[in-house]
Formats: C-alpha cells, sequence, structure tokens
C-alpha cells in the first residue's frame, strides 16, 4: 500500500522533479524501490559523451523536468511511470569502455521486465497501463535509431505499436534531457524519421 500511495503522490505532484529529488534526500525513493540507490552510485555513471549532466539519476530528474511542459499533450500518467522507470536497469547493464566510455546495451529490455515483474503488483495499477509502460520502456532506446537502419520486421513491429504516438513523444523528451549542445540532441532523436514514416503509410 505504501508503494502505491508513493506512485499515487509522485503522479499529481506539480513537480514530479523535485518529489523524487526530496524523495530521494530523505529516504523513501530507495526504502521503496531499492534499485533506485544504484542510479546514482558508480554503477549509474554514464557514458560523458551523451550525457554530459551526470549519472541516471540526473538524468532521470531532467527527463521529468522536460516532460512537465509537455504533459499537456499526452497521457500523464503513462508517460511519468515510463520516465520513473525507463533506466532502472542500466546500473546491470554497464559496461565501461577502456577508451573511457560508458554503454548499457539491453537496458531498456531488461528494465522492462523489472518493471513488470518487480513493480507493476507493488504499486497498484491496471493490466492494461502495466503493458503500456511495458512497451514504451522496452522500446524507448531502439528508437533513438532510424528506420532505415532498421530491419523491415522491426520497422513493421514498431509501427504498429499501441503506444506509437506516446513512444514518439517520450523519445524526443529522452534526448532533450541531457546537457549536450540542441544540435546534438537533434541529431540523437530518431523520433522524426520514424514520424514520417508512419505519416507516409
Amino acid at each position: 500500500m505504501e508503494h502505491k500511495v508513493f506512485i499515487e503522490n509522485f503522479l499529481s505532484s506539480r513537480n514530479p522533479e523535485q518529489y523524487i529529488r526530496d524523495a530521494r534526500n530523505n529516504g523513501t525513493l530507495v526504502k521503496y524501490f531499492p534499485r533506485f540507490a544504484q542510479l546514482w552510485g558508480p554503477e549509474g555513471d554514464q557514458d560523458p559523451f551523451w550525457h554530459p549532466e551526470g549519472n541516471v539519476f540526473e538524468h532521470l530528474c531532467l527527463v521529468l523536468r522536460v516532460l512537465l511542459g509537455l504533459e499537456s499533450k499526452a497521457n500523464t500518467v503513462e508517460l511519468r511511470l515510463t520516465a520513473l522507470f525507463h533506466d532502472i536497469a542500466k546500473p546491470l547493464t554497464q559496461h565501461r569502455w577502456p577508451c573511457g566510455g560508458i554503454s548499457n546495451k539491453g537496458h531498456a529490455e531488461a528494465g522492462a521486465r523489472i518493471f513488470r515483474d518487480e513493480y507493476v503488483k507493488l504499486i497498484g495499477i491496471d493490466e492494461r497501463l502495466a503493458k503500456r509502460v511495458f512497451e514504451m520502456i522496452f522500446w524507448h532506446d531502439f528508437i533513438h535509431t532510424k528506420p532505415q537502419d532498421a530491419s523491415d520486421e522491426v520497422v513493421r513491429i514498431v509501427l504498429g505499436l499501441q503506444t506509437f504516438d506516446s513512444l514518439m513523444l517520450f523519445e524526443q523528451v529522452d534526448v532533450r534531457a541531457t546537457t549536450r549542445k540542441r544540435e546534438e540532441q537533434d541529431l540523437a532523436c530518431g523520433a522524426t524519421e520514424w514520424l514520417k514514416l508512419k505519416d507516409g503509410i
């Protein structure tokens, strides 16, 4: 029940970024979701080129900040839940390269499974919402890939996703939630090409 109340308060907060920062500082975030402690530890470090803002927790907070300005255009609940849990598996998939780079291959798929298997029952959301958030977390990293660089089968799957519109919006939020230059953010955003392809069908 406490987990559900925590999430309900997060979803209704007028400032979700501050809510999560306060929850980290007062210990409730880790109390209810222990995995989050890794997001600001060494396991939460991110590649300095793609994420100069710092660790996974800082990126999460920036995602919530950017998202707040767009929530009037989309489903606030599914987007906030996706934002909160989308990178939860980055610590589990972190790989440090000799050059100093960091990768997290498979973190989206792993994070979607953690959300489904560990959190859905705890936070008390309905099955339809759970499936939509799972789908968005699962595909959020792949959408950075342009459709012309994906196989025909994967393109067909992505274009047919129930959450396609919300996923495209979230992808744009995700790439803006960094301190990189705007032109660098634009290059990393695959949503524009996916939307063009969808509109052309």
